[in-house]
């Protein structure tokens, strides 16, 4: 008798993750990627960085979501520990979700926080580019931590 024979296999809570959690590797990916190019050129953090001074009146609204791909190239720290909070706490919330779900989630999670960013710096005065997924990975920590806080 093989381990597929078994009857709590045949469970599709049991089966294996045959390559699941898309959504996550899709945004890691991206991540990784943009960190490569912004370490090769920094014009690409200067693209992509959201800050009042560049968003607002030269109407560069892409910026309320592209700066949470881009992360800070001088200390790999930073793009390290908020990819692998999203894939510890985001593997878990994709599941419960979704991809699409998930995906939509995120995206929303960051453009809010990109909303707070934008409405601090215009009340505090001190402008300073935002970059890094952390307002994102803080929302799916928050999504984690509301359905199971007992883990």
């Amino acid at each position: 008798m093989g381990f597929e024979d078994r009857d709590y296999y045949r469970d599709p809570e049991w089966q294996p993750d045959r390559g699941g959690h898309s959504a996550i590797r899709w945004l890691i990916a991206l991540c990784i990627g943009v960190f490569v190019g912004q370490m090769m050129d920094a014009r690409v953090t200067d693209a992509l960085a959201l800050t009042t001074r560049d968003t607002l009146p030269n109407w560069h609204f892409w910026r309320l979501l592209t700066y949470a791909f881009c992360h800070d190239p001088s200390y790999l720290g930073h793009i390290v520990f908020n990819m692998i909070g999203l894939w510890i706490f985001g593997s878990v919330v994709e599941d419960m979700l979704g991809s699409r779900e998930f995906l939509w989630f995120y995206l929303t999670a960051a453009f809010a926080a990109a909303l707070v960013y934008i409405g601090l710096q215009l009340a505090i005065g001190t402008p300073s580019p935002m970059l890094g997924a952390s307002g994102a990975t803080m929302a799916v920590l928050m999504i984690f931590a509301l359905h199971f806080p007992r883990q």
